[in-house]
């Protein structure tokens, strides 16, 4: 949805209401597919992105440059504070810089 730019409404707000609901374990690439998915149509959902913080930061030694990329962008897109997960992400970064 996110790459043919169909913001279908209901559809994201189900599946985050169903995430919330349901929360499983989550790969490092399943949460920056998420993040990626909201960010590019700018669908903020707070509880949500809220919840996928959460998980990210207790990942984050499992995410891949991209997947990090993807994350910090969507953030940024939706301009969500989320201090604990930048505060996570950066020495996760600065540890593996020569990866980015």
């Amino acid at each position: 949805f996110g790459r043919v730019g169909s913001k279908h409404h209901a559809l994201f707000a189900e599946s985050s209401r169903f995430l919330l609901q349901h929360p499983c374990e989550f790969h490092a690439t399943d949460l920056s597919q998420l993040c990626n998915a909201y960010g590019k149509l700018g669908i903020r959902d707070d509880r949500l992105f809220t919840f996928l913080a959460g998980q990210v930061v207790s990942r984050v030694n499992d995410l891949s440059p991209q997947a990090v990329a993807n994350i910090c962008n969507a953030y940024a897109r939706l301009s969500f504070p989320a201090p604990a997960l930048f505060t996570a992400l950066e020495p996760a970064v600065c540890g593996r810089l020569k990866e980015y």
